[in-house]
């Protein structure tokens, strides 16, 4: 790829621009049996592969030249099984542990309670 005039072109291996890249890739499309696909679905594609690859919205905005965050999350599908193993995640973290509300219980340390406080005892919020 070159910049020309700010805009990203597809050169060969010489340098020169392809002209008309759609065409080749319709017909790669149809050898490959791959039917109602289009040149633009690979900016969906490469939207969702950096979301489920861990890449934050913002930077994805960015690479495809989006003006809006809207529009990012228009292109950034997730995968039905890239959901289920973020709530998967939900659910070990929880059954994990062996007081369901001990995530709330606060970490403070003994000098930081109120006097009078027995020792070992914690702050529930």
């Amino acid at each position: 790829m070159s910049t020309k005039a700010g805009q990203l072109q597809f050169c060969d291996e010489k340098g020169r621009m392809y002209k008309g890249g759609r065409n080749a890739f319709e017909r790669a499309c149809k050898r490959a049996g791959i039917y109602n696909f289009h040149f633009h679905d690979l900016r969906h594609t490469a939207a969702s592969f950096m979301a489920m690859g861990g890449i934050d919205l913002m930077s994805i905005k960015q690479i495809l030249g989006h003006k809006t965050i809207q529009m990012t999350l228009r292109y950034s599908h997730l995968s039905p099984g890239h959901l289920r193993n973020a709530v998967a995640a939900i659910d070990r973290a929880l059954t994990s542990l062996s007081d369901p509300t001990s995530q709330f219980i606060s970490q403070l340390t003994e000098s930081s309670l109120p006097a009078g406080t027995p020792a070992g005892v914690t702050a529930r919020f």
